[in-house]
Parts: C-alpha cells; sequence; structure tokens
C-alpha cells in the first residue's frame, strides 16, 4: 500500500525534489486510475450473452435458462465488487446487472419462487437507480408488476405498470407496461381503465423502436394480443378475444421465436372464450398444444391459468356431465401435478 504523503519540508533537499516527489505521487494515482479488471470486449461478451438469454428463454427449458442468467449475474456481480473500473464501465456493469436481476426475477417468478422474484427485482432497482437509466428503471416495474399480479395485489400491479410507462422512452417497454396494466384493471372488473389502458398500447405501438435487450424484455405483436384478448375476455368481450386469438396464432405460426409460455397463455384464455360460447370442441382445440408441453416448460402461470380452468369447468353442470369434459379436465390435472417448479433441485 503507498505511504501517504508527508508534507515535511525539511526533509526535502530543495523545491525540485517536492515537486519531483509530488508529480511522482499524481503518476502513480494516474496509472491506479487507468487500470481496470475489464477487458477491450468484456462489456461486449456480457451484452450479448445477456441478449442471448432473454432470447433463448421463450424457447428453452426455464431451469437451464435461468441457471445460465445467474452464472453471468454472478460474473458480473464479482467483476464490480473484486476490481475497479473507469465510470463509463462501472455504469456499463452496473446496467447489465440490473437487466440480469429484471430477467431473474420474471425467470423466477415463472419457476413459481415469488420471494426470490422480488428480491431479485429489488436489486435490479438499485441498479437502475444507480445508472439513472430510465428504460430499465421501465422494464424493472414491468417484472414487479408481473410479481404483484401473481400475488394478486391487482391494484399495486396497475400502478407499478403506470410508474413504468412514464419511464419508458425507448423500444416497446410502454407497450409492455400499458398491456400490464390494461391485464391488472381487468383482473378487478374496471373495464374503462383496463380498455384505456389497451389504447395507450396501440398508440405506443406506433412509436415503438428496437429494444436494448430483446427477447423476454420486448413485448412483440403476438405478445400484445395475448394481454389484449385476455382483458377483453375478462371484461365481457368474448367475441373480440377470440378474433385477437386468432390474430396471435396466425402471426405465431410465421415467427417460430414466439415464446412457447405466450402461445400456452393465448390459447388458455382462448378455450375459455370457447367455453363461454358452449364449444367444447373449440377449447379441446385449442388447449391440445399446451397440454402435449414437455415439464420443464409448464411454467407456474401456465398451472394457475389451467388450474383456474379446470376449476370452472368443474362448476359447470352441462360439462360435469359430459365425457369429453372430464377426460380434458383429468389432463389438466395431470398437467398441473408436474409444472417447471418441480424441475428445480
Amino acid at each position: 500500500m503507498t505511504e501517504p504523503l508527508r508534507w515535511d519540508l525539511g526533509a526535502l533537499l530543495d523545491e525540485t525534489e517536492l515537486v519531483i516527489t509530488v508529480a511522482e505521487r499524481t503518476a502513480s494515482f494516474g496509472a491506479w486510475a487507468q487500470a481496470s479488471n475489464v477487458g477491450p470486449f468484456t462489456l461486449d461478451d456480457i451484452a450479448a450473452s445477456t441478449r442471448r438469454i432473454a432470447l433463448d428463454y421463450l424457447t428453452e427449458p426455464p431451469v437451464v435458462v435461468y441457471a445460465r442468467a445467474g452464472l453471468l449475474a454472478d460474473r458480473v456481480f464479482q467483476l464490480l465488487q473484486t476490481g475497479r473500473q473507469n465510470p463509463d464501465q462501472a455504469r456499463d456493469l452496473y446496467t447489465w446487472a440490473g437487466y440480469l436481476c429484471a430477467l431473474l426475477a420474471w425467470m423466477a417468478g415463472d419457476l413459481g419462487h415469488p420471494a426470490a422474484a422480488e428480491s431479485q427485482a429489488r436489486t435490479a432497482w438499485m441498479c437502475a437507480e444507480m445508472v439513472r437509466d430510465n428504460t430499465l428503471r421501465a422494464w424493472v416495474l414491468s417484472t414487479i408488476s408481473k410479481i404483484h399480479l401473481w400475488e394478486r395485489r391487482f391494484e399495486d400491479a396497475a400502478n407499478a405498470a403506470a410508474r413504468g410507462f412514464s419511464h419508458a422512452i425507448e423500444g416497446t417497454a410502454a407497450v409492455m407496461l400499458a398491456c400490464q396494466e390494461a391485464d391488472a384493471w381487468a383482473e378487478i372488473g374496471a373495464a374503462e381503465p383496463a380498455r384505456q389502458a389497451l389504447r395507450r398500447a396501440e398508440e405506443a405501438r406506433q412509436d415503438a423502436g428496437n429494444d436494448s435487450v430483446g427477447g423476454l424484455l420486448a413485448c412483440s405483436v403476438v405478445r400484445q394480443h395475448n394481454y389484449a384478448g385476455a382483458v377483453l375476455l375478462r371484461i365481457g368481450e368474448a367475441a373480440n378475444a377470440i378474433e385477437h386469438a386468432d390474430h396471435a396464432l396466425a402471426e405465431a405460426a410465421a415467427d417460430p421465436s414466439v415464446a412457447y409460455g405466450t402461445l400456452a397463455q393465448i390459447r388458455i384464455w382462448a378455450a375459455s372464450a370457447h367455453l363461454n360460447a358452449n364449444s367444447l370442441d373449440g377449447a379441446i382445440s385449442m388447449l391440445s398444444p399446451v397440454l402435449t408441453l414437455p415439464p420443464e416448460q409448464r411454467l407456474d402461470p401456465l398451472v394457475h391459468r389451467l388450474r383456474d380452468l379446470g376449476r370452472t369447468m368443474a362448476s359447470t353442470p352441462s360439462l360435469r356431465a359430459s365425457t369429453e369434459a372430464r377426460r380434458l379436465q383429468a389432463a389438466i390435472t395431470d398437467f398441473c401435478a408436474t409444472g417447471a417448479a418441480h424441475q428445480l433441485p
């Protein structure tokens, strides 16, 4: 460790020695300040890996992708905690740490671990505040809104989405947050606020640009249809909901990168719409691809939604009397018993 400079002028031969001594100290500080444990390609690699994780989560086993995200986050944490960087590098590291924590929080919720999701979301928000990044703030609040929704704190979910919308200035974050706000209002039967939020989502779509991360942290047209259809179904517009399902499934047929979880959600609420229209065959057709998902892809939100659908079927006299309906209920029960949360060690 460098000894502190002692201003004992009597120990110096003359003013030249004083100037040389001070110059050596400033040069030493300059060398220390320039030192960094971040190499020339480190940040590019972290950015590319984060984007790949966000994209892979849409199609690959969630537990595997969650583990990859955790390892990458730990690498970023280690860089920040055990070395030093110049201010721009540190800012970038905190930004990617924030996005990784937001991704981890979203995934933890999908895997049925809301307490872990909340903890990771708090760390993501801390990173966003440190770097004053509004786009990161928007996606963290999107994640928080999602957590509140699954905890059935619907007004909190709506408020978090509205706060996020005020920060969303880039990419499709504004579309996503308006959809989430509509979703939360619809859960408590607030039809007009839900419709207004859907209109804001449509308006935001017109100005949407490219997302800095993408994948899970992006709102595709199919994802927007998913939210819109589910909202319309809950506020009593089943026919319009089915139209959104048809549009979404048609769009998804041409895009293999669409998340299996999003497609499954669309099929589940579309099945509910068909049951509302007394079309058991339509519901069975919609649910068949969902019920064949492998166990590692049976995310907790899908389990919850299918469980709710099964309860609705069980309380409907005409369906209780149907052999086909009972078979469908049995398949739903089997699905819910083997969710992705059971894949965690």
